[in-house]
């Protein structure tokens, strides 16, 4: 279309377009307790743009034209009504502000060389690897420093790791049920570290690696240490994973916990999301449980 004259304004209604929507995505703000994403009738996409859409007559033709793009490819949907809507897909941060076609084309290939890499193959474990992790470190956190790690944990939630996802929603309502469970650890600090801890308004896993520097040695400290930056990196995606605006810091969390992005398969993707932070809570685990056997009797 760039090079068909009669054609080359339809191609920069599409782009134009499809930064709108970007720009939109980049403007929806965090929400750690609800999944936050963009839903907008694609009547509504079209008004915005009635003065310089008229290829697209009807909301189907708008519709159709977006869903033939790649980076939009499974973000047309139908709502319940039979209306055309426009979802999150969790790239769009890659089109924010594009203005050209020719830039658009750039920032296509871009997205699809990335997006053809090899998937990496998934950890395979147990489905009830990580509740189990965490059942058992909150068992040695008890015998060993006399309290329980895991605070007000909804069953629901915990339920929820056992599953796998097939879709993008899934995938949210899974990284929430993470989030929740890791967002309230309870992590009793002594009286210093403790009033420390409230003035750097600290929560659950910045207060677990507080307790770990109490607790253990430089090195078991250090391997620890690197297993709660995969906690956190886990809870950073659930966070921002939806906001194209946050794109960058999206990709280098998943980039820390050793997995793609963009996400080609979300269900590959909790898995190995699962599998890593299971690891990382064994990992805990397993240093506060040398540390004890260390100690003089």
């Amino acid at each position: 279309m760039l090079h068909v004259p009669i054609l080359r304004g339809f191609a920069e209604q599409l782009v134009k377009t499809i930064a709108f929507l970007a720009d939109r995505e980049a403007g929806l703000s965090a929400d750690p307790d609800n999944v936050v994403a963009l839903d907008i009738p694609i009547e509504e996409v079209r008004s915005a743009f009635r003065h310089v859409l008229e290829p697209w007559t009807a909301d189907d033709d708008l519709a159709d034209a977006l869903a033939a793009e790649p980076p939009l490819w499974g973000a047309v949907r139908t709502g319940t009504n039979g209306d055309r809507r426009f979802g999150a897909v969790r790239r769009l941060h890659l089109f924010e502000s594009v203005i050209e076609p020719e830039d658009y084309v750039r920032r296509v290939i871009q997205f699809l060389a990335a997006d053809s890499a090899p998937i990496p193959a998934p950890v395979l474990r147990s489905p009830l690897d990580l509740p189990e992790a965490l059942g058992y470190l909150d068992a040695v956190w008890r015998a060993q420093l006399g309290s329980h790690v895991l605070g007000m944990t909804r069953p629901a939630a915990t339920a929820k790791l056992a599953f796998g996802c097939t879709s993008a929603d899934e995938f949210d309502s899974r990284m929430s049920a993470l989030a929740d469970l890791l967002g309230h650890l309870s992590i009793a600090l002594p009286a210093q570290e403790e009033e420390m801890a409230n003035a750097a308004g600290e929560k659950s896993l910045m207060r677990l690696r507080r307790k770990l520097s109490t607790t253990l040695e430089a090195q078991p400290l250090a391997r620890a240490s690197s297993a709660v930056d995969a906690l956190q990196a886990a809870v950073r995606i659930r966070v921002a994973g939806q906001h194209t605006g946050v794109g960058n810091e999206v990709a280098g969390a998943f980039e820390r916990l050793g997995v793609r992005y963009p996400p080609r398969d979300w269900g590959v993707v909790w898995e190995e999301i699962r599998s890593r932070c299971a690891a990382a809570v064994d990992t805990i685990r397993e240093e506060l449980e040398a540390a004890e056997q260390e100690q003089p009797r």
